[in-house]
């Protein structure tokens, strides 16, 4: 990540990147020293500030709760999850498409009905006129 803009910002010349540590499955409270990082922020050329909050931030991430954290096993429960509820509505779609058709076939029929009722009463009219 070194030559990012966004760590670039700020930096006095001649001051090394700060380093950006890698994920890690172990990285606990002890692991991050926010005080430190504060310290080389500063050294960086950030104000009292700036430094403190993005520490404070870095802090919060590198301290995440890991109940919080989606494992691929959760990821894939999800995919499970969504693959069915995707299954339901295209089974439901199928119902009331179904439905659908069986309501158009009715108008058509009651359509038909109505029509010849309307050409027997002209017809009747017509006869009778």
């Amino acid at each position: 990540m070194a030559g990012s803009p966004l760590l670039e910002f700020g930096r006095k010349p001649g001051v090394a990147p700060l380093p950006i540590p890698a994920y890690s499955h172990c990285m606990d409270a002890t692991a991050y020293n926010a005080l430190a990082t504060a310290r080389r922020l500063r050294e960086a050329g950030f104000d009292r500030e700036q430094a403190e909050a993005i520490a404070d931030e870095l802090r919060g991430v590198a301290t995440a709760d890991r109940d919080t954290l989606a494992t691929r096993a959760d990821i894939e429960s999800t995919r499970a999850d969504i693959r069915a509820t995707k299954a339901d509505i295209q089974a439901t779609r199928a119902d009331i498409e179904a439905a659908v058709a069986g309501l158009e076939a009715r108008l058509y029929r009651a359509l038909w009905v109505q029509g010849g009722g309307i050409v027997a009463i002209v017809a009747a009219f017509n006869l009778f006129a």
